[in-house]
């Protein structure tokens, strides 16, 4: 997401709930090579959605997952803290 590319990744542990399957990526089921294939085939033939889905991705990074968020993140949890000492 970061380089503004599309993902193809399996739906497994919390990546479903990161990845939003047709919104910021595709998902696939674990194991299934098929499906993997079959997903990465729709990227090279649907240039659109191949920049749909790195556009949001790429989006999604920033918002939720930048250095600048991090940062007010962990400040905020070590105000809480020692606010409750």
């Amino acid at each position: 997401w970061a380089a503004d590319l599309p993902v193809v990744v399996p739906a497994v542990g919390g990546i479903a709930k990161v990845v939003d399957d047709e919104e910021t990526g595709l998902l696939f089921p674990r194991e299934d090579e098929a499906a993997l294939a079959a997903a990465m085939a729709r990227l090279f033939d649907d240039a659109a959605l191949a920049v749909r889905l790195a556009n949001a991705g790429c989006k999604l990074v920033g918002e939720r997952y930048s250095l600048a968020r991090m940062a007010d993140e962990y400040e905020r949890h070590y105000r809480e803290l020692m606010a409750a000492a």
